[in-house]
Formats: C-alpha cells, structure tokens, sequence
C-alpha cells in the first residue's frame, strides 16, 4: 500500500472544510473578529447548520472560536480560569446581520494548546475530538500557519477518534458501519437529547466526505489496527481476542470518564451561557416533542431541584 501523503490529505480536507457558503455565518465571523481582535484565530462552523440536509427552522448556529490564549482572550479572568481547568466554555449571542435582521448562535471557546492536546490520543475526553472528527467549516483563519496547525488538530482528530472506535466493531464489518460507530462515538461519551436518526442524518448529508476520509485513513492503517480487508470491501480482525478485549475495555472507561466530565461542565455552562435552561428546554421540546415547564425554584437552583426532570427523560430513553 502507498505511503500516506498527510499534506495531500490536509489539502483535500481544507477544500471540504472551506465548504461553505452562508451569509449568516460571514455576519458571525465579522462580530467575532471585532469583538475579540488580535486574540482570535479562527471561526469554526460545526453542528446542524453545517448543511441544508441538517438544518431545521429551529437549528441554532454553533461555533468554535480558536483563541491564542485564555488569559490574553478574557477580560475576566474567572472565565479564563474556567476554561482553562475544563476546556471549552460556552456562550450565546443574539446579534444583527447587515440587514438589522436578528441573528442566533452559540460558541464554544478553546485555545490553541488546548485544541492540539484535547484532539491527539492524550485528550482528557471525548468532547472535543468527538466533534471534529465530524465534518466542519472553517469560516475565517488569522494567516496560513494557523491554518495548517488548525488543520492538523482536525486530521488528529478524525484519526484519534478511529484508535477508540476500531476496538468497539464487531469480527466483520463494512466501511458504513464503521462510519456509522465513529460518528455515533462522542454521543456515547456524552449525556444529551438528540434526535434518534441524528447519526444517520449527519452522514447522509456528508456521505461522500465521511466515505473518503475514513476510508482513506482505515485502509492506510489495517496492521495498526490488525485488520485485513478482503476484495470485497469488508474488514475483517485478525487480533487475538485478549487484545481486543483490552482495546474494548479501554474505550469503553474512556467513555465512562468522558461522561463525567461532561456533566461536571453543566454548572460551567450555567456561569457563563445566558439562558442555559431554556436553551436546554427548547432542545428536549425541538428533538423530542415534550414541554417542561419549571417552577421558581426549579428555575432558580436547577442543579439541585430540576433533577427530576432529567431522570424522568432518562427513564424513558431520551437522554442517552
């Protein structure tokens, strides 16, 4: 098999990640790099809203906001403190475009280091890597060499994600239901409302992306994973069964520490993202059909009254 030449990849990854044609975002972008100036790095599009096949009347825009640091980023340095411990924090923003037509998004903020580290085999969890091994747009850049860094920690990503998805397959598999699991991955890692065909819908609308770039990447890497592909198209285990077992395991406790820390960032979030609950409320009535409605109290201390609300979508399977 021929070598893996990573600067062509990168090269077709850019042309996918540039992708993106949408007016609402260019308006995002501007208010970002104004408001945030030198600090920033890059506007990063991912989520829904990345596609017409994904999108709803009701999807609100997400973004990554690369920042150089959190200390130079902040103002405030109790949210630099934050999101340095438990990387990202999470904002909303309710602006205008050109047109004084109102504009609806939500952010994540990360910085440079943190992205390099959170998207290799060292990450702490999945939450990061999870969302950029799915398809992204890139919306602005600062210079070519953060370009290619960015790039670098997204292609990381992607196969980060492969090293904890290939020991969850079955004996014998096909590409799509390799795809399938990796994409499927970071939900697994996190306790959240989706709709039950999300995974699909995001692989229907990036397909031929999904198809090439986990495709390309498996195939270049079958004795890494001690795998063999016959004429066919399916993949096959050669590995023992303790080893795989190991690898099961591992991914399995990675998953199970993943959800931990994604709870633990709930009260973060509370901090620092503007109407978190009712953003929570609107997802679970958007993806699900059901209306919560809270009392005072619930409203005011939901970290300890509103649990009775989510152990009750739990039971009925609606928060994995």
């Amino acid at each position: 098999m021929d070598t893996l030449d990573v600067e062509k990849l990168k090269e077709k990854l850019e042309e996918s990640y540039l992708r993106v044609k949408d007016e609402a975002c260019n308006s995002f972008s501007r208010y970002f790099q104004k408001t945030f100036g030198e600090s920033l790095l890059a506007v990063i599009l991912y989520g829904s809203c990345l596609s017409e096949k994904t999108r709803s009347p009701t999807s609100i825009y997400d973004f990554y906001l690369l920042v150089d640091s959190y200390w130079g980023f902040y103002r405030n340095k109790l949210h630099a403190l934050l999101n340095y411990f438990l990387p990202p924090n999470s904002y909303n923003l309710k602006t205008t475009d050109e047109d004084q037509n109102p504009l609806l998004c939500k952010y994540c903020v990360i910085s440079l280091k943190s992205l390099k580290k959170e998207t290799s085999p060292v990450a702490k969890d999945i939450y990061h890597f999870g969302r950029f091994a799915k398809r992204v747009g890139i919306i602005w850049v600062k210079n070519e060499q953060i370009k290619q860094e960015l790039l670098d920690c997204l292609l990381n990503a992607i196969r980060t994600n492969i090293l904890y998805v290939v020991p969850t397959l079955p004996d014998d598999f096909i590409l799509k239901d390799f795809i399938i699991q990796a994409l499927s991955l970071s939900y697994q890692g996190e306790t959240r409302i989706e709709k039950e065909n999300k995974i699909e819908e995001f692989y229907g609308a990036e397909k031929e992306f999904y198809t090439w770039i986990y495709g390309t990447l498996l195939d270049h890497h079958l004795d890494q994973h001690s795998l063999i592909k016959d004429p066919a198209g399916t993949y096959r285990f050669r590995q023992e069964v303790p080893q795989r077992e190991s690898g099961r395991k591992r991914t399995e406790g990675f998953l199970k520490k993943s959800r931990r820390r994604f709870i633990s960032r709930w009260p973060k979030h509370i901090f620092t993202y503007r109407d978190y609950i009712d953003y929570l409320l609107a997802k679970v009535e958007r993806s699900r059909g059901i209306k919560i409605e809270l009392t005072p109290i619930e409203r005011r201390f939901p970290l300890i009254f509103g649990w009775k609300h989510f152990y009750r979508l739990k039971r009925k399977g609606m928060i994995k």
